[in-house]
């Protein structure tokens, strides 16, 4: 979230967040549900205003629009706007709803962490870290990534999956599946400690936490 004086922060519990697969669906039918009854939380307000975060890619695609192009900022704004046409041709109160894109999931921020031994750790579970095995994992990267600037990091290693992949097998750690909690231990470690540093390599956090703040005023909140 970033506040009023424009300093990114993490609320410690966040409650209007709900995993879908298909959009358009939700937009047409739960979030009608939700906006008039309010989340099932027992004291929560009725939300006023539906954030869809997509991934970039494979919305881009679906929408027609032209393959990640430069500059950045101008395709992902494109883009977006699409988006957001899309899902609010499919709900009678429009102004209500917007589409954000990130070019990065999950996997992009864990290995965004890479030189954090504290996220390391957590990534790895129970088993130590040896450092210097993932100095040679890193060495061997194709670029190093200490050797990549935290502007270039998103540009530069956009196969996230495989990257975290290939991390899990060069440290020899337990494979990662769907869901497992050291990803959550990882990253909720990296955005309460070095929120700074994720936000730098992986820029569209900062961009629609922007985004939440601007909805957030246009509210009035």
């Amino acid at each position: 979230v970033v506040r009023r004086d424009g300093v990114l922060t993490v609320p410690r519990e966040c409650h209007s967040v709900k995993g879908v697969t298909n959009f358009r669906p939700f937009v047409g039918a739960e979030w009608r549900r939700f906006r008039d009854q309010g989340f099932p939380m027992k004291g929560k307000p009725r939300p006023k205003a539906l954030l869809c975060i997509a991934d970039a890619d494979a919305v881009a695609v679906q929408l027609g629009v032209t393959a990640r192009a430069q500059p950045y900022d101008d395709w992902i704004t494109r883009a977006e706007d699409e988006f957001t046409r899309l899902l609010r041709s499919n709900t009678d109160r429009p102004e209500q709803v917007h589409g954000a894109l990130l070019r990065w999931n999950l996997e992009s921020t864990l290995i965004a962490a890479y030189d954090e031994p504290d996220a390391m750790q957590r990534l790895a579970g129970e088993e130590p870290v040896n450092t210097k095995r993932l100095d040679e994992f890193l060495h061997d990267c194709r670029p190093d990534p200490r050797t990549v600037e935290d502007a270039a990091f998103t540009d530069t290693f956009e196969g996230s999956q495989k990257c975290l992949m290939a991390l899990q097998e060069g440290m020899q750690w337990r494979r990662l599946k769907k869901g497992d909690r050291r990803k959550d231990d990882a990253l909720t470690w990296m955005t309460e400690h070095r929120l700074e540093k994720l936000v730098a390599r992986v820029p569209d956090l900062g961009r629609i936490a922007r985004r939440v703040r601007e909805i957030a005023l246009e509210m009035g909140e």
